[in-house]
């Protein structure tokens, strides 16, 4: 069968819902050009998993069963659990695809599943792996900042601040270790270093809710609450459903003695997030 009508049934038949007879296609096609249906699956699958995951699971256990030594079809699997929140399933692919070929992107996404589901120990062991492979670069900066959050994780700040410095040190452009140890600051009560580190965040990407958020907490602790407000706005204007930002906008305007406003964003933050509940302001 010539590759572009195997690859253009294939798409045809996925696109028809009818995943079986694709594979059965590409069984067939996989007699002659073994490879190029494994790279070709492995694309499909990728991609399919984007709109549907049921049919990117099905493709990529149909290429185990082709392939079951291909690395990349547990690394993709893998990634496809992570995003779905199966994080037992990715874990066991990023192991198999681990046995199969080390490498730093795998190390790294394990240990962001393990990070996810609280096995924290684990987690810094697969980012120091990344570390071993690729000590420089956007990988180790990635892999610092994830230590770092798992020492946030584990409580311990000053750990959890060394990591968060050498993510930004080796990629002084990437603005996640910039929130998080501004976060971390606002463990220590060093608020002025944690407003200096979300501002730096922001000026990299003035379009993340979570450093506007961590901002107006920050603004609130030292009691400027006129510029708090204007960082929930704006955490709201970004992520409309973030009920931490209707909860603390709230306690802002209830410090200003607004009841009203108050009782407004505290019902909104409820309905987002029902636990929050247990936490009204003194008066509402």
């Amino acid at each position: 069968m010539e590759t572009e009508n195997w690859k253009g049934r294939i798409r045809f038949l996925i696109n028809k819902g009818k995943l079986g007879e694709a594979m059965d296609v590409a069984y067939e096609a996989s007699h002659e050009n073994f490879d190029e249906v494994a790279d070709f699956l492995n694309q499909v699958g990728c991609t399919t998993g984007e709109k549907d995951f049921s049919s990117a699971e099905e493709i990529f256990n149909k290429l185990i069963e082709i392939d079951p030594e291909n690395k990349e079809v547990y690394y993709n699997r893998g990634n496809l659990y992570l995003d779905d929140g199966k994080l037992d399933e990715a874990i066991r692919d990023y192991t198999n695809a681990l046995a199969l070929n080390e490498n730093a992107n795998t190390y790294l996404n394990r240990g962001l599943a393990c990070l996810d589901k609280g096995d924290i120990d684990r987690a810094i062991s697969d980012f120091d792996k990344v570390l071993e492979i690729e000590p420089e670069g956007a990988k180790a900066s990635r892999a610092y900042h994830y230590k770092g959050l798992a020492y946030l994780d584990k409580e311990d700040s000053i750990k959890a601040i060394n990591n968060f410095d050498t993510a930004i040190k080796i990629n002084p452009t990437f603005p996640k270790p910039y929130i998080y140890r501004g976060l971390a600051y606002l463990d220590n009560d060093e608020t002025e270093k944690a407003i200096s580190d979300l501002k730096k965040a922001i000026g990299l990407d003035k379009d993340d809710w979570e450093a506007h958020s961590y901002l107006g907490l920050a603004y609130l602790n030292n009691a400027d609450i006129d510029s708090a407000i204007k960082e929930y706005n704006r955490t709201i204007e970004l992520n409309p459903a973030d009920p931490q930002a209707y909860y603390y906008r709230g306690l802002s305007h209830y410090n200003k003695g607004n009841a009203a406003k108050a009782a407004e964003d505290y019902k909104r933050a409820v309905k987002f997030d029902p636990a929050l509940s247990d936490s009204p302001y003194e008066s509402l």
